[in-house]
């Protein structure tokens, strides 16, 4: 059986320089993909904002989004050192997440909950779910 949903390739790092774009998201192609540069959070500017995350979604497949996060990850690394602004690509490890219990409270209701992975991070994209409560 073929994998139907596709996958998303979240990459967040920290730069020891800011970059100069006065905007809260910028979309560029890196090989042939859509990648789309934001600050952590959408009330901020990139230009403001230490901590950013690149996107890029659409994969096939775990194995093809992986590929695809790696390179971006060395890609990011290599133009940060030419271009000397300094960043930090992490470990792939979550700095911030919600307790086990407040997710079992979370799944149970139909929430999907993802830890706020410093670094490379694979996922399938599910739709949404949404459940209407009766009498609303």
């Amino acid at each position: 059986m073929t994998d139907t949903v596709p996958w998303r390739v979240r990459l967040r790092f920290r730069l020891q320089k800011k970059i100069r774009i006065d905007a809260n998201e910028h979309r560029l192609q890196i090989a042939g993909r859509e990648v789309v540069l934001t600050p952590p959070t959408p009330d901020l500017k990139i230009m403001d904002s230490a901590w950013l995350i690149m996107n890029a979604r659409g994969f096939a497949g775990e194995d093809e989004a992986l590929d695809y996060g790696r390179r971006l990850k060395t890609a990011l690394e290599v133009s940060s050192v030419t271009a000397r602004l300094g960043v930090d690509t992490g470990r792939h490890l979550p700095t911030s997440a919600l307790g086990k219990i407040v997710k079992d409270a979370l799944a149970e209701q139909g929430a999907r909950v993802r830890d706020n992975i410093h670094g490379l991070d694979v996922f399938p994209v599910h739709p949404p779910r949404w459940t209407p409560k009766s009498g609303h």
